[in-house]
């Protein structure tokens, strides 16, 4: 199975996976982005990963990522999520993603002037406390996709050109986040909502970052 990692941290800072804990070397990063490529991973396993920041190297927590989610001959993306001890206690990590959830980029044709774009929610709280977000395209009503905190959407298609992307509440349609973005003709990208909604310490607070894929 092909399988790539990305680092959904509130800092947008790097995770370095290790097959052990004592592991002097990680046998994977996830990167500042989302990453170009993929790791060839055995499939059908129960492997765990031990997972660690890489800036400042303390151990995060380990993720057992089940057979199920990594088949046979499968392409995969798997988002990493961090609850700290202000979120969680003890402190743990989470993932979503796999199950072939990247295969369609390669049997599914994007059609004359669109793009396609997902979503992944790495923001865990926000007024009112409900951590579901909808993606808009220049209105708030003009919904491409509704994501949970720690999941991902499919790729939706999108036009092409600059267009304004708009992050807001679910229920009251409040805009908690709003940029522009320019998506080319058979593009892949990757919206990563991260941060935590109202920190002070502007690398913890909320915004979009779009990955060209």
């Amino acid at each position: 199975a092909m399988v790539r990692f990305i680092s959904m941290l509130p800092d947008n800072s790097e995770i370095n996976l290790k097959l052990a804990p004592t592991d002097l070397l990680p046998f994977a990063s996830t990167g500042p982005g989302t990453p170009f490529y993929y790791l060839p991973l055995v499939p059908d396993s129960a492997v765990r990963y031990y997972c660690f920041s890489a800036k400042t190297l303390a151990f995060l927590d380990m993720i057992p990522i089940a057979g199920s989610a990594l088949k046979d001959a499968s392409v995969n993306t798997f988002a990493l999520f961090y609850l700290d001890s202000t979120m969680s206690t003890p402190p743990s990590m989470r993932f979503s993603g796999g199950g072939n959830n990247d295969s369609g980029r390669w049997y599914r044709p994007i059609p004359p002037g669109y793009a396609s774009l997902r979503l992944i929610n790495g923001v865990s709280s926000y007024p009112p406390s409900q951590a579901i977000v909808n993606i808009d395209l220049d209105i708030v009503t003009n919904t491409l996709t509704t994501v949970r905190w720690g999941e991902m959407s499919d790729y939706t298609l999108v036009p092409t050109g600059n267009h304004k992307l708009i992050i807001s509440d679910v229920e009251t349609q409040e805009v908690l986040w709003s940029g522009f973005q320019i998506f080319d003709q058979g593009g892949f990208y990757t919206a990563r909502y991260i941060g935590i909604h109202g920190d002070p310490d502007p690398n913890r607070v909320d915004r979009l970052i779009v990955d060209t894929e």
